[in-house]
């Protein structure tokens, strides 16, 4: 059973002249993550021409582990979206800081494909487990090409490390000037040799149920108390615990009964 990894793009172009080929990126991104050998295991959306009061309703519609912003930014200003009349209106580091800080339980790794975007990320990057920004100009084509393999290599099983690294050297071979342009940060702590696209993975692992009334439904289903299962991990649930939830595929023989009381669990409706 997989949960899906949810890769949220934000694209905003909101100044005159400055034509940015925001669909090409799209289209380049899902084609990369369609041909990966984990692409069952990413969602990938879009959410275009995006205004700042679109930001929280994106994010909290979509609930995303990945932020993918494609457009516009500035050291000092940070990333640029667009005002309720199209015109170019600037949402700093602090801004975007607080508002990751809000969705940091979901969201793992967040990547400003802009220009000057890295001193954004620094505001954010020991909130969020990966942080992906550029140091200086990038160039529409080097953004494409960067995006294409770092979510090909994500969709292929690669850990985020070695998806920038992917990404970076396929700068290297187009021969682009601008290899050194995408910055990479990790937050403190975390494993950057984890794939990425295999993490979220639930198996049919044994799990301890533990003080709790348990309900078998049929031979493939159990309703506990509320309760997220996780690989091999216990789930130690409150008899208080009313509300249930479906574990689905859970076969039945793998479940472990630990000091479930005698009569809690029954067969039938």
């Amino acid at each position: 059973m997989t949960r899906k990894i949810r890769v949220l793009l934000l694209a905003a172009n909101p100044f005159d002249g400055a034509h940015l080929r925001l669909d090409h990126e799209a289209r380049a991104i899902h084609e990369a993550i369609r041909l990966g050998n984990e692409r069952e295991a990413l969602d990938f959306r879009t959410a275009w021409a995006v205004r700042t009061g679109d930001l929280q309703t994106a994010l909290n519609e979509h609930q995303p582990h990945v932020v993918h912003f494609a457009g516009h930014a500035s050291a000092r200003d940070g990333i640029y979206l667009e005002d309720d009349g199209g015109s170019p209106k600037p949402v700093s580091k602090e801004a975007l800081a607080g508002l990751f800080r809000v969705f940091s339980t979901s969201i793992r790794l967040v990547v400003l494909n802009a220009c000057h975007s890295q001193s954004t990320t620094d505001a954010f990057h020991e909130i969020i487990d990966y942080t992906v920004g550029m140091q200086r100009l990038i160039s529409d084509e080097a953004a494409i090409l960067f995006s294409s393999a770092l979510y090909g290599a994500l969709a292929s099983g690669s850990s985020v490390k070695d998806a920038f690294a992917l990404g970076v050297n396929r700068l290297l071979i187009e021969g682009s000037s601008e290899s050194e342009t995408p910055a990479f940060y990790a937050k403190f702590g975390v494993d950057v040799r984890q794939p990425f696209a295999t993490v979220d993975k639930v198996h049919a692992s044994p799990v301890a149920v533990q003080d709790v009334k348990v309900k078998m439904i049929n031979t493939r289903t159990l309703r506990v108390g509320n309760v997220s299962v996780k690989d091999g991990s216990r789930a130690d649930i409150p008899h208080s615990a009313r509300q249930t939830i479906d574990l689905g595929d859970v076969r039945a023989d793998t479940v472990d009964f630990t000091n479930v009381r005698h009569g809690d669990v029954r067969s039938g409706e």
